[in-house]
């Protein structure tokens, strides 16, 4: 209904009847309540970067937005650290799009994550997708090839060319170094050894180890993001739980991600008490209590 009604808005048809008298705002539930940021699918951050670009119509006549502007962003940002383990770059560059259509300034991650996508580019020319095997397109010439890359790269190409336009309008642009007024010296270490731990080194770590220490540093919380992302996956709630004291200890657990994640592990340590499993993954109930009281309070 969205697309149809920017589609009739461009084309002078908003008064062909594909509109109504609400508000583009009040259809585009994903905009109106908190995304799932546990077990939200693929399809749930296409519905809010889409939702998005229609409601801001790309940045030219844009809607006002439903919630805070800092509350979509950080959603945005929880998502963008799950897509860009993931190396799902076809939705990163999507969700890159927030900040622009939004006119806000790029936050750490959010500039980190760009120039994640620019080097990884750089070195193959495209944005490959999860369907792109570089062993076939090594293995075709000519004709063969560009119809390969076309039939599975074409949309992060049309993607990256829309975070490119988006970001060339004045004040846009993401910043070209990584703001580092609030990191905290040493807690990307901490995090860091619990991501190392899985044996997992996606894309985004060559990037990262460019970075100085207060860069990294700046981009902590991002990283517990990815952390609870990685440890949701494998529904390790022991492993969800230390995340979440690290994040509180650290004072980086004033974001969505954590306070959903604490939500989650509510129900799972009360089972885990009422059925009395000795052999249960998780703390104690009452800790984790205290803990979704924490984040929720924090977020």
């Amino acid at each position: 209904m969205l697309e149809q009604e920017w589609v009739a808005k461009g084309s002078n048809q908003s008064r062909s009847g594909l509109r109504s008298n609400l508000p583009q705002t009040v259809r585009a539930p994903i905009l109106n309540q908190p995304m799932d940021l546990i077990n939200g699918t693929r399809d749930d951050i296409y519905a809010f970067t889409h939702a998005l670009m229609y409601v801001r119509d790309f940045g030219l006549d844009p809607a006002p937005l439903p919630r805070r502007r800092p509350v979509v962003l950080a959603e945005a940002e929880a998502v963008l650290a799950r897509c860009l383990d993931e190396q799902d770059y076809d939705l990163c560059g999507e969700i890159l799009l927030s900040w622009p259509l939004t006119g806000k300034s790029w936050s750490c991650a959010a500039a980190f994550a760009f120039r994640v996508l620019a080097h990884v580019e750089d070195r193959a020319n495209f944005l490959p997708t999860a369907s792109t095997r570089i062993s076939e397109i090594q293995a075709l010439e000519g004709s063969e090839r560009t119809r390969y890359l076309l039939a599975t790269a074409y949309h992060t190409a049309f993607v990256m060319g829309l975070v490119c336009a988006a970001s060339l309008r004045k004040g846009s642009a993401p910043p070209a170094t990584i703001s580092t007024a609030n990191a905290k010296r040493g807690t990307t270490k901490q995090v860091l050894q619990i991501l190392d731990a899985d044996g997992h080194c996606p894309h985004w770590r060559d990037e990262f180890r460019q970075l100085a220490d207060s860069e990294a540093d700046a981009l902590a919380g991002f990283l517990i993001n990815i952390a609870l992302g990685r440890r949701v996956v494998s529904r390790d709630f022991e492993g969800l739980r230390r995340i979440l004291e690290l994040a509180y200890d650290l004072t980086l657990a004033n974001r969505p991600a954590a306070s959903q994640t604490a939500e989650l592990l509510t129900p799972v340590a009360t089972y885990a008490e009422i059925a009395g499993d000795p052999q249960s993954r998780i703390g104690p109930a009452p800790s984790t209590r205290r803990l979704h009281h924490r984040y929720t309070v924090a977020a």
